[in-house]
């Protein structure tokens, strides 16, 4: 999942245009004038420094501790993008029931609590002519993501995982609904405005596919408005001279983007991408076609034993 740089804190973002996160690779740091020299400290005895070296470890081993216990907290993304992500549903994993009499594991995760569930569950639109979503608006499963346009995890959902479950899609059985959530800086705000002025003429996802298409699969960078109206033009669409007004005169659609912005680092508590919430589960990361059918299959499951 693609996260910015180390140690990177986003500010609290405000509804104005424009407040997202720089990309890391371009991110400009102030320099400074180098300190006056310093005399160099006394020696210190060798006791002194394996008690400080003990300190230390003592402090490595309690910051890992602490890492692990509050990387199991509800709705934390997953760091860890060169791994495949593991959908949960609770703080903790599904006790394994080891009772006389029990033999079957469980069909699904246990849901979350309540007030959790409700949250995700607030997450869906089921809107009808949604131009961000695709799939029956009374599907039994929704699945919901929190992408950037320049992400590579993002890019490798839409061309290998969405594919493959695109037949639950036309089945009626699955509702896919995608949210904005630029977290590599200006040119992803720029990617998701030119995606809502496809999306005013229908096609949102022809050109979400053309956008990753051209970066991920051709290799290519220009990401200017000059561009990204020529690939509007090579997808077909209808009214250019739309779609450049769109892009030119985007203050409604930036406060759009930025609402959604909003929304997803407050659910969530960090801006990384992509996270997904599908029902009762929660997916921080990329997870292969296989991976996403079993969690689909899980959710029909529960809601066929629920009524």
């Amino acid at each position: 999942m693609t996260t910015p740089p180390e140690g990177y804190e986003p500010a609290t973002p405000t509804p104005s245009a424009g407040n997202y996160p720089a990309p890391g690779p371009s991110a400009q740091y102030p320099t400074y004038a180098s300190a006056p020299a310093q005399p160099a400290p006394p020696q210190q005895p060798r006791r002194s420094v394996l008690v400080t070296v003990l300190s230390l470890l003592v402090m490595l081993l309690l910051g890992i501790v602490i890492g692990l216990l509050l990387s199991r907290t509800v709705l934390a993304p997953d760091d860890d993008a060169s791994a495949p992500a593991e959908p949960t549903a609770t703080a903790t994993d599904p006790a394994t029931d080891t009772e006389a009499g029990s033999t079957e594991a469980a069909p699904y995760p246990d849901a979350p609590s309540d007030d959790v569930l409700a949250v995700m569950e607030a997450q869906f639109r089921r809107t009808e002519g949604d131009s961000f979503a695709m799939g029956d608006v009374n599907a039994p499963v929704v699945i919901a993501e929190w992408a950037d346009f320049r992400c590579s995890y993002c890019a490798k959902f839409h061309l290998e995982t969405l594919p493959a479950i695109q037949h639950f899609i036309d089945e009626g059985v699955v509702r896919y609904e995608w949210n904005d959530f630029p977290v590599l800086g200006e040119e992803s705000v720029d990617l998701a405005v030119a995606g809502r002025a496809a999306g005013d003429q229908g096609l949102f996802f022809e050109m979400s596919h053309a956008i990753v298409n051209y970066q991920f699969v051709e290799g290519g960078t220009d990401l200017s408005n000059e561009n990204l109206i020529a690939i509007a033009e090579e997808i077909g669409m209808p009214d250019i001279a739309t779609f450049t007004e769109s892009l030119e005169n985007s203050q409604a659609a930036r406060a759009a983007i930025q609402a959604s912005y909003d929304n997803a680092t407050q659910i969530f508590g960090k801006a990384a991408t992509p996270q997904f919430v599908v029902n009762a589960q929660y997916i921080g990361g990329w997870l292969d076609g296989e991976g996403f059918t079993t969690v689909i299959e899980q959710e029909l499951q529960r809601v066929a034993d629920n009524g």
